[in-house]
């Protein structure tokens, strides 16, 4: 209850201090102010029916965040280190509620670019106060893109771009079967978090100033796996062999048992992050590069060829890559990628041997052009291995 005296003594310790802000998930305000919550096209507010019928204030309302700025500067002046929103999205269930709620002030937007909108103008108006940002995010979107299928407002890139930490909660109970082609995940954290972790970091070599990945990691008991040190140390450990320090772990009842923060002998002996050899951290070869990005194009899976581009040779928003790809008059018909070649002098480069049937269209004329013998160059950025695709055309281009 004594907020300043707790931060003294945390600052005493020397502690990082988070202020965590439940963003829109506001049940207070939306019942206080209903003008200001997502509502019903019928008239009325909209409830959340899984999260015991209670309301949801609208993401796209300017008031809305001016309103949890305002808590955001107040715990800035209370000395906190870095302002963390949680619920910083839209409801989960879109595809039901889509149907009957309506978010006054849309304008036709999507709802991750409101979220990307409210986390702009968040760090633009606490920059004056010199404390980090962050944002909690759903554990899947290290995987999805463009805020498909859940549709709650949470794509990584569009968030990554205006906070300094990205914080997805990847708790292994929170997955299904198939994921990381486990059948129980829960009972494989070490795996659920590798590969998680090695999602973040390909999603974060996309962008130009990434955020740090900082992962909410699992410390509590599900369906009859107990989560003792052992399990929730090797979350840790996954997460540091890629180069991911940084965590926060999750207990309900806020009960951590110290020996989860203890080294084990192997880590004193190891070193971090783990050298992966000529493999990249998603531990794939510039050959594996190379078959993704024209596996992205071969079925117009956008997001494939976007993440395989370096970033200074395209265009940083998605959606204009997206029209340039359409409107380009190449179309790959059928590829092969033969291997790879270290560069001698550099081992962050690599020469791709690879085989490409395109169609090219110029005007009305279509042409067929096969080539069996192309190289590619392959580079290796933050630690992703990326193509820098060069078709042989006649048309000039």
């Amino acid at each position: 209850k004594d907020i300043h005296n707790m931060l003294k003594i945390l600052k005493e310790y020397d502690i990082y201090t988070i202020g965590r802000i439940v963003a829109f998930k506001d049940k207070n305000f939306a019942v206080k102010s209903p003008e200001h919550s997502i509502q019903l096209k019928s008239g009325g507010t909209w409830l959340d029916p899984n999260s015991g019928n209670i309301p949801w204030i609208n993401p796209f309302d300017r008031y809305v965040w001016d309103y949890n700025v305002a808590i955001a500067k107040e715990a800035s002046l209370l000395g906190f280190d870095e302002i963390q929103f949680d619920y910083v999205r839209f409801p989960d269930g879109a595809k039901t509620y889509n149907k009957i709620a309506e978010f006054p002030g849309r304008n036709d937007r999507d709802k991750d670019e409101a979220i990307a909108d409210f986390l702009e103008y968040s760090k633009k108006e606490l920059k004056p106060y010199n404390v980090n940002l962050g944002a909690d995010v759903f554990g899947l979107i290290t995987r999805t893109w463009d805020d498909y299928p859940e549709d709650i407002g949470q794509t990584w890139i569009l968030i990554g771009e205006h906070v300094d930490n990205i914080c997805p909660m990847v708790y292994p109970s929170h997955y299904s079967t198939g994921w990381y082609n486990l059948e129980n995940p829960n009972a494989h954290p070490y795996l659920v978090v590798k590969g998680a972790m090695e999602e973040s970091i390909e999603k974060n070599s996309s962008m130009e100033i990434p955020p740090i990945i900082r992962p909410w990691i699992q410390d509590f008991d599900w369906a009859g796996i107990v989560y003792g040190p052992d399990k929730v140390r090797d979350q840790i450990i996954a997460a540091k062999e890629l180069g991911i320090y940084e965590y926060m772990i999750w207990n309900p009842s806020n009960v951590y048992d110290p020996y989860a923060f203890m080294l084990t002998g192997k880590e004193k002996s190891a070193t971090y992050p783990q050298d992966k050899g000529e493999l990249d951290y998603r531990e794939k070869s510039p050959a594996d590069g190379a078959e993704k990005y024209l596996t992205g194009m071969l079925q117009n899976r956008y997001s494939y060829t976007y993440l395989m581009t370096p970033v200074a040779d395209r265009v940083k928003d998605f959606d204009e890559f997206v029209k340039f790809q359409e409107e380009d008059n190449i179309k790959l018909l059928n590829f092969k990628v033969y291997g790879y070649e270290i560069d001698a002098n550099d081992n962050n480069k690599a020469n791709v041997s690879i085989y490409y049937k395109i169609e090219v269209k110029n005007g009305d004329t279509t042409e067929i052009i096969e080539k069996d013998d192309a190289v590619w160059q392959a580079i290796k950025e933050l630690n992703i291995w990326k193509i820098k695709a060069g078709f042989h055309r006649t048309d000039g281009n």
